[in-house]
């Protein structure tokens, strides 16, 4: 495992509310990203969403390694609850305090980035070695609603295969 942290995925956008038309403008950020639990001696992983500051961390059992593992999180902006399932079975659930925050999207394409695999600290750039995903990733799928438990096992035994309507896993991409 990393020293620190090792993202999956990132989606950032750049902060509206300081639009100079400079570069360098704050971002927000959505990731999911996980890190050894020091307490197992980093055998086992606490699985993190990171929604603009707020770190949602749950620790998951049995984490398999050199095994495909399968990690589904959800968030509501209208519950303010974010659930982590691993390998299809529940790790937990967290309210957020205030329910409401949404994921901002921008029509321009240089006012938000989505990146596999690395932490931005800027729109496409800030890369650092230190924080990057070694291994395999695949069928990355985003949803713009919260699947059902049963949609959710079936991803995880490979019952089912669902294609995201907003981010979709295919071979040609």
């Amino acid at each position: 495992f990393s020293l620190d942290y090792v993202p999956l995925w990132s989606y950032c956008t750049r902060n509206r509310y300081f639009n100079t038309g400079k570069e360098n403008e704050p971002i927000n950020c959505i990731q999911l990203y996980y890190t050894g639990d020091p307490a197992t001696a980093k055998r086992q992983l606490h699985v993190v969403g990171w929604l603009e500051n707020i770190d949602i961390k749950f620790k998951v059992r049995n984490y398999r390694h050199r095994h495909w593992n399968h990690i589904c999180w959800s968030y509501s902006s209208t519950t303010g609850m974010t659930v982590l399932y691993f390998n299809g079975k529940l790790a937990g659930n967290i309210r957020q305090a205030e329910p409401g925050h949404t994921i901002q999207s921008y029509e321009d394409p240089n006012d938000s980035s989505f990146v596999i695999g690395q932490e931005m600290d800027d729109i496409d750039d800030g890369f650092d070695s230190e924080q990057m995903f070694l291994g395999e990733l695949t069928e990355l799928n985003m949803w713009d609603r919260v699947l059902d438990n049963f949609t959710i096992k079936h991803l995880s035994e490979c019952k089912e295969v669902g294609n995201g309507n907003m981010i979709s896993w295919k071979k040609e991409n």
